[in-house]
């Protein structure tokens, strides 16, 4: 209040109209700057027009009558007005002698009150500030720098703007307004546009600019590079254990070693999600260089990473193109990686691949396999084929695998193995499944009791919240009950889904269907699925039934399944089997149920005859 006041003394030995118009001008600048109606420092261009007419600097003239109370009631409220300004304000008179400032003016440079007096000098204020390192210049640069508006970097690291105005009489009136804030803040969305927020690496965004970038240096110098993009394998399994901000924590752990194995020269983004991305600069031989770097990452991700006291294991997919020998355009170089990452992922992952011709012819073929199935869908030109399974104690038929076609009308017969993997990249399994479901549930509900139907489920399926009604809708539509319909899971489906999947088996198994483990011993982790889902049945998969006369491997694994499931009471089947041998030592093992060639080969429904199709001659002969 004291400098108020002693402002106020300065003010009012001037002439009331003058402070009128001093008020009215203030005014406009507080309304402006606090309504926003434009930005603070436009308010004071605007304020500064109307000081156009040079009153500030005839205020020292010392020609101006003393003031009547009620005006100077008026010069309080202007100074009130300017002590409450959000900007500094300070101007000076054809001298650069202070006229008149504000506390905030004097709180922006830390000035002692002493230096903000009318009567002050500008040489004095910025001597001042030299010496305390709040201004790196000159008076005389500052001097020569008025009429315009600046940015200044204070010593303690504040940012302010100023924005000086000639008087038309002579001086000048400055506006500082502290703008550190808003500069981090348009730094922090600056930096947000082009950087991930989770791990600080370049967006994809900025990824797409710089490998433009890096197109432009080859076209005008010369300067080949490589671009890698990896994807974390099976990264959603580690999402549905441990939960989401596990996941990030994960996330952040593969970016820092990632830093760790490229250059400073190179580039290194996240894409979004588990995707990663690096530019490459290229050495004497390209090629080398990238599998160099690919080798160095998937080592690096082969340790074991700690997430909230557990020990988690990550392998990453890659896909590399060489500019320029794949190319020079962004977009095509980005496409190529993806396809050679996609070809990694399908040859088992944790390995990479470089782009090559036939990865593009191979994905038209995908294509127009999509497409063409898309048509087979809404054309009906699936039909299903039953495989039977017989009990090997009593020899009749106890059931049948329902296994889809596709009568392609130019390629006739289609196996699955042509057209499944297609179908469950493009999601279009969930439709063909629901398809198979409904079909076969309708099928089996004219079979004689208690003779079931197995259905495979694809691990897409598992995607689909709906699965649970899908299945009940086929059971209450055919009125097939659910204790004759066993659905088959893979390993795959537990591994990539997780928490889920078990959740849907749970629920499918309350309804009374059968869940069987299909093509069990070819996971990585066969004997720990037994101990997460109580299976009702586990089938061995045919690569060990086939080689069990040929290697002692084979049979001993068969033998340990056997007897685990015997201890665990799961029902076990042996698939693919074809001669009298391998049915021979399965039934001797003690093997459940037996299914393959040498009992019957997949067929039309029409083929099945519940009633005369039995095995036990061709087990009476083994015997």
């Amino acid at each position: 209040m004291s400098a108020i006041c002693e402002r106020l003394t300065c003010v009012s030995k001037h002439r009331a109209a003058l402070v009128g118009v001093l008020f009215t001008v203030f005014i406009a600048i507080l309304s402006l700057v606090y309504f926003r109606t434009v930005t603070p420092m436009t308010a004071g261009v605007v304020a500064l027009t109307l000081l156009g007419t040079g009153l500030l600097a005839r205020l020292g003239t010392g020609l101006l009558a003393p003031q009547t109370a009620a005006e100077v009631q008026k010069a309080h409220l202007l100074m009130l007005t300017l002590e409450n300004m959000s900007q500094g304000l300070c101007v000076f008179d054809t001298s650069q002698r202070i006229i008149i400032s504000n506390e905030r003016y004097r709180a922006i440079y830390s000035l002692p009150e002493e230096l903000v007096k009318p009567g002050t000098t500008l040489h004095q204020i910025l001597d001042y500030r030299i010496v305390n390192g709040g201004y790196r210049g000159s008076p005389e640069e500052y001097l020569n720098s008025q009429d315009a508006t600046e940015i200044q970097q204070l010593g303690n690291g504040r940012i302010v703007e100023v924005l000086r105005r000639k008087i038309e009489d002579g001086g000048w009136l400055t506006i500082h307004e502290d703008i550190t804030e808003r500069r981090q803040n348009e730094g922090r969305i600056s930096f947000l546009a082009h950087h991930d927020p989770l791990t600080g690496l370049a967006n994809r965004e900025a990824f797409i600019e710089k490998i433009a970038d890096w197109c432009t240096r080859y076209r005008r110098w010369g300067e080949e590079f490589n671009v890698l993009l990896l994807d974390l394998d099976r990264f959603k399994q580690i999402n549905d254990a441990f939960g989401h901000p596990a996941g990030d924590v994960l996330l952040t752990q593969v970016a820092d070693r990632l830093r760790s194995s490229v250059r400073e020269t190179d580039v290194l983004a996240r894409l979004g999600g588990d995707e990663f991305a690096i530019i490459q600069a290229a050495q004497s031989n390209p090629r080398d260089s990238a599998q160099t770097l690919a080798n160095r990452i998937i080592e690096l991700l082969d340790e074991p990473f700690s997430v909230d006291g557990n020990d988690v294991t990550v392998s990453a997919s890659i896909g590399i193109t060489l500019a320029p020998e794949h190319g020079v355009i962004g977009d095509d170089l980005l496409k190529m990686a993806d396809l050679a990452l996609h070809h990694t992922k399908s040859q088992g992952r944790n390995g990479c691949t470089f782009f090559r011709s036939a990865l593009s012819e191979a994905a038209v073929a995908r294509q127009l396999l999509e497409s063409e199935l898309r048509r087979a869908i809404a054309q009906n030109e699936f039909e299903l084929h039953y495989q039977p399974f017989v009990d090997a104690e009593t020899w009749a038929i106890c059931g049948a695998e329902a296994l889809v076609r596709w009568r392609h009308p130019q390629n006739g017969l289609i196996s699955p193995d042509r057209f499944i993997p297609a179908a469950e990249e493009s999601g279009l399994i969930s439709q063909i499944g629901e398809w198979v479901l409904r079909s076969a549930c309708a099928e089996a509900a004219s079979w004689p009791t208690p003779t079931k139907v197995a259905i495979n489920l694809s691990a897409v399926q598992f995607r689909n919240s709906n699965l649970l009604d899908v299945v009940t809708h086929a059971l209450t539509e055919s009125g097939l009950p659910p204790q004759r319909l066993e659905l088959e899971i893979t390993e795959t489906a537990l591994v990539e889904y997780g928490s889920e999947c078990l959740s849907m088996l749970g629920q499918l198994k309350s309804l009374g269907i059968s869940i069987a483990l299909d093509d069990f011993g070819t996971g990585y982790s066969s004997l720990s699925q037994l101990t997460v889902f109580p299976f009702d049945k586990i089938k061995i998969d045919k690569s060990f039934t086939q080689n069990m006369t040929k290697r002692a491997d084979c049979a001993a694994i068969i033998s340990a399944v056997l007897a685990l499931a015997q201890s665990l009471n799961i029902t076990t089947t042996a698939e693919g089997v074809e001669t009298k041998e391998e049915l021979r030592l399965l039934t001797m093992a003690g093997v459940s149920i037996v299914q393959g060639y040498l009992i019957k080969r997949a067929g039309p429904a029409s083929e099945l005859d519940f009633h005369t199709l039995s095995i036990r001659p061709v087990a009476e002969n083994v015997a």
